[in-house]
């Protein structure tokens, strides 16, 4: 867990997140530049001959401009979303530590004096683990002092234990410029056991003579950044346009077919079914108000005049006939089929217009 300081706010201005992200886009193109001035390893053959010394530099410098053009364009895209997400998380932290109230009635173990809280932190790596902690300190200045979380708990410091005799260990905290050392002593068997952390940052005052060089160079304006979600955007549209012209070249008697499709409107349908439909026995037939979406969906009802063709087969012989008449166009019967009930049937009709449409119907007939 990590103990979380409880003298300042935890919600900081705007600009403190910018210059983090900054920090951090600066370090990630910084290291882009560090792998690329690597040497390139078995750089590829062209013509079957190694290329020269001047050609695998000019590849190399390619690389870098692509690489660094595309971070630098996503880390602007990401920014103000990554940057309202901290703030979000610390204004979340500072209305929890603000909501912690204190457990009453804490006593001194030495004295049994009321205690009073002089500190409070909150704990924790994520919303779930948050807690809150509170000091308390004698009136009479006993020891030890004591810590309770908010929900009552006492806070126990973890005791290190000799793995050779179980004595409890000394602790030794130290810190160099270069690490972080811990070391753990035994008073009676003599063990002794050493920790060492290398420090990421060493030194207190490192500074970063290059680092608003860099940051003019790899942290994108707001103009630099706007011209290139346009250029991003194109990008992508380039690219789906390419896609398309592939696909339709590598399915270029499907697009033949729907063109040969009928595309008929909604008079032209119902003129040609009520035409085939009498031929078969069905009579009166009539498409009712559409229903407009992504499609356009038609109910329509019919009637059998033939009085020995009833429920089922009377139903099943309408579909057969739709399914034939339809094939050629770009309307279709809709899933549920059709109903009877008492020589009348009803059901409905999808027309489709969009190319894929068509070309999803086209691919699974003949024409």
């Amino acid at each position: 867990m990590t103990s979380l300081s409880s003298k300042n706010s935890y919600l900081k201005s705007k600009q403190y997140y910018i210059d983090l992200y900054d920090r951090f886009t600066v370090d990630i193109c910084r290291n882009i530049e560090e792998i690329n001035s690597k040497s390139l390893k078995n750089p590829p053959l062209i013509a079957g001959k190694e290329p020269s010394k001047e050609m695998v530099e000019t590849f190399k410098k390619m690389t870098l401009e692509w690489n660094l053009m595309f971070e630098t364009g996503d880390r602007y895209i990401r920014k103000e979303e990554r940057i309202a997400k901290w703030m979000d998380t610390d204004q979340e932290k500072d209305d929890i530590f603000e909501s912690g109230e204190a457990p009453n009635g804490i006593r001194c173990l030495t004295c049994q004096s009321t205690m009073s809280v002089i500190d409070k932190d909150l704990w924790g790596d994520d919303k779930k683990s948050y807690r809150i902690s509170f000091l308390y300190e004698c009136p009479n200045s006993c020891l030890p002092r004591r810590s309770f979380y908010d929900n009552g708990e006492e806070w126990k410091a973890t005791v290190h234990s000799c793995p050779k005799c179980n004595m409890r260990l000394k602790i030794k905290d130290e810190v160099t410029a270069e690490k972080f050392i811990t070391t753990y002593d035994c008073p009676s068997c003599g063990y002794i056991n050493k920790e060492e952390f290398v420090r990421t940052v060493k030194g207190k005052d490192i500074q970063d003579e290059k680092f608003l060089a860099d940051r003019e160079r790899f942290c994108l304006s707001k103009e630099e950044g706007e011209k290139w979600k346009q250029e991003l955007l194109s990008l992508k549209q380039m690219g789906e346009l390419v896609d398309k012209w592939k696909e339709r070249d590598e399915n270029k008697e499907v697009y033949e077919k729907v063109s040969k499709l009928q595309k008929l409107t909604i008079i032209d349908l119902e003129k040609l079914l009520i035409s085939t439909l009498e031929k078969r026995g069905y009579v009166k037939f009539q498409l009712s108000t559409p229903e407009i979406g992504k499609d356009v969906i038609v109910p329509f009802g019919v009637y059998d005049s033939d009085s020995t063709r009833l429920g089922q087969k009377s139903e099943a012989d309408l579909k057969q006939i739709l399914k034939k008449t339809l094939e050629g166009t770009n309307w279709r019967l809709m899933s549920e089929g059709v109903s009877y009930r008492l020589g009348l049937l009803q059901g409905r009709l999808r027309g489709y217009e969009r190319e894929e449409d068509l070309v999803s119907i086209v691919k699974k007939i003949k024409i």
